[in-house]
């Protein structure tokens, strides 16, 4: 889902501004309306090397068909000084917290999934495991696969340009398998690792992803960003 190349580092990544206070979230997944983040992203494709900002900013709640949903307002900035905005919502329930709709610049409404994207699953807890129904990126055909996810620590110490953070919570996400290219034809190998890192009271401060595919022409790339600022 390319709407744009300079909106691609939001989707790309996964950024996460799913922002829930909740007993079984704790003090890793907090919401306060208003509260704003701003990461730095680098993106590698080839040999071609990107940089950009994304900020994110929880807005009001919003009603799709009936809920009230978590809105998160997104603004990628380009180092060019463009910039594009779009909204991802989210629900949160007794199971975890899940991606539900994301709004990209040129829609006119929000585009609800049909599959369980799960942020996180309720217990946080060292060894906790889930699956999460996510698309591949980078790859030229859209596709969805099932991710393992993993919390594999509860314990980890961060350091990134918004500061040090402790006891903070590393989520591995991955998948490996042959995938069906669809219009582009072939079943190439596809392996992808997401490592994620929430931090206590602010939620998620740096990332990675690496994509490989068993046809280079096809897709695969890293991507890496981390907390620059955020403030309530």
């Amino acid at each position: 889902m390319k709407r744009a190349s300079y909106f691609v580092a939001f989707v790309c990544l996964s950024v996460s501004f799913i922002l829930v206070d909740n007993a079984a979230g704790g003090e890793y997944i907090v919401s306060r309306e208003g509260f704003t983040k701003e990461f730095s992203v680098i993106l590698k494709q080839g040999n071609q090397t990107s940089e950009r900002k994304i900020e994110g900013v929880v807005g009001p709640k919003t009603n799709l068909n009936g809920i009230l949903v978590d809105t998160i307002i997104v603004t990628t900035k380009k180092p060019s000084g463009e910039s594009v905005s779009g909204k991802e919502f989210s629900l949160e329930d007794d199971r975890g917290v899940k991606s539900i709709a994301l709004q990209g610049p040129r829609d006119t409404s929000p585009k609800i999934y049909e599959h369980d994207d799960w942020e996180l699953k309720y217990p946080l807890a060292t060894g906790a495991t889930w699956t999460s129904t996510e698309k591949v990126r980078p790859l030229k055909e859209q596709l969805f696969v099932p991710f393992t996810c993993v919390i594999e620590t509860m314990d980890d110490v961060v350091t990134v340009a918004a500061g040090t953070f402790e006891r903070c919570m590393r989520v591995r996400k991955s998948f490996s398998g042959k995938v069906n290219l669809g219009s582009y034809g072939g079943n190439p190998e596809v392996t992808v690792e997401r490592l994620l890192w929430y931090a206590p009271g602010v939620g998620q401060v740096k990332g990675s992803i690496v994509t490989k595919c068993g046809n280079a022409e096809l897709g695969g790339g890293e991507g890496h960003f981390e907390l620059i600022s955020y403030k309530n």
